[in-house]
């Protein structure tokens, strides 16, 4: 009994230190990609912010030629306000991570080099710790741009 009862303990050690195993490589393979990442979010940004921009123009043009019943039938300031708190969440995670795209040269054993590599590491860890966190800021993102196409296609049609 006291046999069978240790090899159970045993597999599900074994199972737990398996599934410890395969947490490590995920978040090694996510650390390794935390500088993609981050730049792949930088580049997002910026076509969304175009797109903002290219909204507001749209928005003047609107408030200035259109008649009055058009301008009080379209709120154009919901999917605006959701797009800029999406840029503002997605824009602080990313500034808090914007040194790990940038490369910085190192001599063998000068400290201020090493520090930085340290640095640059627990970053590519903390982004992939974080990558849930991420995740969530640019499915928002998402969201808040289908809704600013939304509303400027149906203001495009109204014109």
């Amino acid at each position: 009994m006291n046999i069978a009862a240790g090899l159970v303990g045993f597999i599900g050690l074994s199972g737990q230190i398996l599934q410890g195993c395969n947490y490590l490589c995920k978040t090694f393979s996510d650390a390794a990609d935390a500088p993609d990442v981050i730049a792949a979010a930088s580049n997002e940004l910026g076509a969304i912010r175009s797109r903002l921009e290219a909204f507001q123009h749209l928005l003047l043009e609107v408030r200035a030629s259109a008649p009055a019943f058009l301008r009080v039938q379209q709120d154009p300031a919901v999917p605006l306000q959701s797009c800029q708190n999406a840029i503002q969440k997605l824009q602080s995670f990313v500034d808090k991570y914007t040194d790990l795209s940038i490369s910085t040269a190192s001599s063998p054993g000068n400290l201020k080099s090493h520090k930085a590599a340290f640095h640059k590491a627990w970053q590519k860890f903390d982004v992939a710790r974080r990558g849930d966190q991420l995740r969530g800021y640019v499915s928002q993102l998402e969201a808040a741009k289908s809704f600013l196409s939304a509303a400027q296609d149906s203001i495009q049609l109204a014109l």
